[in-house]
């Protein structure tokens, strides 16, 4: 006697094979990837690849789950047809690159079409399985003219909802994803965060090849940072036991500019106590920290860097000695939640250095914070301070005063 479980364990058997096997095909195309390897193919992370294949499963289903279309024939050409073209499409893709002529809606279908060639693959082999598993489907009866018609008609609302989440949603998700990698590639272009930069603008390249970076086209910015973290790698590799502080320093240095926060550390420590202490490895030591993701680490680095520099005879060093030390400050007081001392030392900032970047930095913070009177003064300040940031500053202020009210449209 048959179980009432059965039953509804065949009908979810198709569906949970072909769940895995996608989820085994997002593990096999995170082997292809760009020369560099710091970005998958075509779609340049782990979570636009899984977005892509795992909402292109809908349609498959949809499409080869039904009727006639579950039949053993076409199941087997599914697997075959599906998988081998998603193969094809990565090996041509692996030859003819992205440079810059390929737009991003190119690209956009190159994911499509292989996430629905994977999804097809996956379910026609889900139902080979289910047939193997004893899952006989009854074939559709023959229907007259008119009922195909309905059928067909009662099915598009459903298969346009598919083919939206297939195309559409991925999409969207992978221009936000490329939006955000601008952005950050430009930040870290400014760091001089060299070896994130170049992983940065790989992933980019492979989502918006077409984009340029502060007036250069990505796909000459990219060798060149891909040029320039080999040097950096080089000079690692080649440099000898460091005679000199200066020697040190730039091994130090190096080691940042290369995401090698552990060894930039090791390098330091010597540097933050005793007989060599010298006070601007303090700022190294919290700036490594705080791109570790350890801001109370970075926090005291810093605090300790202030109270050197506050003991110090006025001049030029103890400036900037006190300028980098409450950016840092600040900077782990915004990680921490810390908004009053965070206000504080942006505040201390300004009265050492009013230069248009301190001003800015103290205007986020009170925008951040709510308070929008006194962020408006600073964007102003620092407006007056740098005629550069006008453009910038002036659709900040256009927005201040919608913030947390949009919605309404309620000024303030």
């Amino acid at each position: 006697m048959m179980s009432p479980v059965q039953p509804a364990v065949r009908m979810l058997l198709p569906h949970a094979v072909a769940l895995l096997a996608v989820a085994s095909s997002v593990g096999l195309l995170l082997q292809w990837r760009t020369p560099a390897g710091d970005a998958i193919l075509v779609f340049a992370r782990v979570d636009v690849l899984v977005c892509s294949l795992f909402l292109s499963l809908p349609l498959a289903l949809e499409l080869l789950r039904r009727g006639r279309s579950a039949s053993l024939g076409i199941s087997a050409a599914a697997m075959f047809c599906g998988w081998g073209s998603a193969v094809a499409l990565m090996v041509w893709a692996s030859s003819t690159p992205p440079r810059g002529e390929i737009s991003e809606w190119s690209l956009v279908a190159i994911r499509g079409a292989i996430g629905l060639c994977v999804a097809s693959g996956s379910v026609g082999f889900a139902n080979l399985v289910a047939r193997l598993a004893g899952d006989r489907r009854k074939r559709d009866q023959p229907q007259s003219f008119h009922g195909a018609i309905e059928r067909v008609v009662s099915a598009w609302p459903r298969r346009a909802i598919f083919a939206g989440l297939w195309i559409l949603v991925p999409a969207v998700y992978a221009h936000a994803v490329a939006t955000d990698l601008q952005k950050a590639l430009t930040e870290s272009l400014q760091n001089q965060r060299i070896a994130l930069a170049a992983r940065q603008a790989d992933q980019l390249s492979q989502l918006a090849p077409t984009q340029t970076i502060d007036g250069t086209p990505l796909v000459t910015l990219l060798p060149q940072l891909q040029q320039r973290r080999t040097q950096l790698i080089d000079q690692l590799a080649t440099a000898t036991e460091p005679t000199s502080l200066g020697e040190l320093a730039q091994q130090i240095t190096t080691l940042v500019q290369l995401e090698r926060h552990d060894e930039a550390l090791r390098r330091i420590e010597p540097l933050t106590r005793g007989a060599n202490f010298h006070p601007v490895a303090l700022d190294y030591q919290g700036l490594c920290f705080q791109r570790m993701e350890r801001p109370e680490e970075s926090m005291a680095a810093y605090r300790r860097s202030l109270e050197f520099w506050m003991s110090q005879p006025d001049g030029d060093a103890k400036r900037s000695g006190l300028v980098s030390g409450y950016k840092g400050v600040g900077f782990a007081a915004r990680r921490l939640q810390m908004r009053l001392l965070e206000e504080q030392a942006y505040q201390q900032l300004v009265e050492i250095a009013p230069t248009g970047e301190h001003h800015f930095l103290l205007a986020q913070c009170y925008r951040e914070h709510q308070k929008t009177r006194l962020a408006a003064e600073q964007f102003r300040a620092a407006m007056q301070q740098d005629p550069s940031m006008q453009s910038q500053i002036e659709a900040i202020l256009a927005t201040l005063s919608m913030d947390h009210f949009s919605c309404l449209s309620v000024p303030r």
